[in-house]
C-alpha cells in the first residue's frame, strides 16, 4: 500500500502549497475560476490525506487548511462573501469525518456567540426603549 509519508514531495513543500492555496481562498475570491479550482484542489488533497489521518501531511492539512477555514467563521468578517465561506466550509468539511466534526463544532461556537450578542443587543435596546418611555411618562 502506498503510504502518505512517502508522498513524493517534502513536508515543507506540501505546506507551502497549502499556504498558497489558502491565500487564494482568502484573498483572491474575486477570481472565480481560480478560486473554484483552488477549492476543488484543496478538497481532493484533503480527501487523499485523510486516508492516512495520523500522517504528517494530514496534520499539516488540518493546521493549514481546516484551522484556517475555521478562522473565517465570524460573521462580522466581511473580507470573504458569506456564500463563499459556506462553499469553503462545506468542501473542506467533506474531506473527512474528523474535518467535518471540527468545522461543525466551530460553527456551533460561532452561532452561539452571535446569538448571545444578538440577545444582549436586543435586551439592551429594549431596556433603553423602556427606560426612555418610562422617563417620558414620569415627567407628565
Amino acid at each position: 500500500m502506498f503510504h502518505l509519508d512517502v508522498f513524493p514531495i517534502p513536508k515543507s513543500t506540501f505546506e507551502n502549497i497549502l499556504k498558497k492555496f489558502m491565500s487564494i481562498i482568502i484573498e483572491d475570491f474575486g477570481q472565480t475560476v481560480l478560486w473554484n479550482a483552488t477549492l476543488k484542489a484543496l478538497f481532493h488533497i484533503g480527501s487523499f490525506v485523510q486516508k492516512f489521518s495520523e500522517s504528517e501531511k494530514a496534520m499539516s492539512y488540518k493546521n493549514f487548511v481546516v484551522d484556517k477555514i475555521m478562522e473565517m467563521l465570524p460573521l462580522d468578517d466581511i473580507a470573504l462573501p458569506f456564500s463563499l465561506k459556506v462553499d469553503a466550509l462545506y468542501d473542506i468539511g467533506m474531506t473527512g469525518m474528523k474535518n467535518m466534526l471540527t468545522i461543525l463544532q466551530a460553527m456551533e461556537g460561532a452561532i452561539f456567540t452571535n446569538l448571545s450578542e444578538v440577545c444582549v443587543c436586543l435586551y439592551s435596546s429594549s431596556y433603553l426603549s423602556f427606560k426612555a418611555s418610562w422617563n417620558m411618562s414620569s415627567h407628565f
